[in-house]
C-alpha cells in the first residue's frame, strides 16, 4: 500500500489520518490472511535437506499484492522461516525480479557469487531469464498448480522440474544407487 501511495505523489499519503492510514493497510493485508496460498508439498523436507548439506538459502519475492511483512508471518506459522539466511522482499528492496540488481542483492546477502548459485523459481521471465541475465543457474519448477497457465511454458533452461523434492541432495547415508539427481551439488561443482 505504501509503495503504491508513493506512486501516486507525496501528496497521497497526506490526504490519510493515522488510523485511516492503519485501516487502509490492514484490510489489505487481511485479504491476505483470509485466504493464504497453499504450501507446496515437501518444501519443508527439501528445505531441510538443502540447509543440512550446507547450503545458504534465500527467499527473492516479489510481493506484488502482499507485503514482506505478511509472507514472513506466513513462513513462521508453517515453520519454514529458520531455513532461509536471508529474505528479499519487494516492497522493502524497491526492486523486483527480473532486475539484476534483485539477485545481485540476494547473492550479496548470501555471500555468494553468480555461477556457484542456483535460483529456483516457477515464473519464465522473472525468476529463470532474471536468474540467467545475473549470471546464476537457474531451475524452474512447474509442480505449482496455482500459478496461472499462461506462466507454464517453458522457459530457455537447463532444467525444469514439476517435484520440488527433485532439487533437494539426497540424506545422508542414502546408498547412491537411491538418490534423485542432485542437480544443484552437481550444477554448482
Amino acid at each position: 500500500v505504501s509503495l503504491f501511495l508513493q506512486c501516486c505523489g507525496p501528496a497521497a499519503r497526506a490526504q490519510f489520518r493515522e488510523s485511516e492510514w492503519a485501516e487502509l493497510e490492514s484490510a489489505y493485508v487481511d485479504a491476505f490472511d483470509d485466504i493464504p496460498p497453499r504450501v507446496v508439498d515437501d518444501a519443508a523436507e527439501v528445505l531441510d535437506r538443502v540447509r543440512r548439506s550446507g547450503y545458504r538459502l534465500g527467499l527473492l519475492c516479489n510481493t506484488g499484492r502482499t507485503p514482506g511483512a505478511a509472507l514472513r508471518r506466513f513462513l513462521g506459522a508453517h515453520g519454514l522461516m529458520p531455513y532461509f539466511d536471508t529474505l528479499l522482499f519487494s516492497d522493502e528492496t524497491l526492486e523486483r525480479k527480473p532486475s539484476p540488481v534483485c539477485f545481485a542483492h540476494a547473492l550479496e546477502k548470501l555471500a555468494a557469487t553468480p555461477t556457484r548459485a542456483v535460483h529456483i523459481g516457477d515464473d519464465p521471465r522473472l525468476d529463470v531469464f532474471g536468474a540467467k541475465q545475473a549470471g546464476l543457474w537457474a531451475i524452474q519448477f512447474r509442480g505449482s498448480e496455482f500459478r496461472h497457465r499462461r506462466k507454464r511454458r517453458r522457459a530457455a533452461t537447463s532444467h525444469l522440474v514439476k517435484q520440488l523434492m527433485s532439487v533437494a541432495p539426497a540424506p545422508p547415508g542414502t546408498p547412491e544407487e537411491e538418490t534423485a539427481p542432485d542437480m544443484i551439488a552437481h550444477r554448482m561443482s
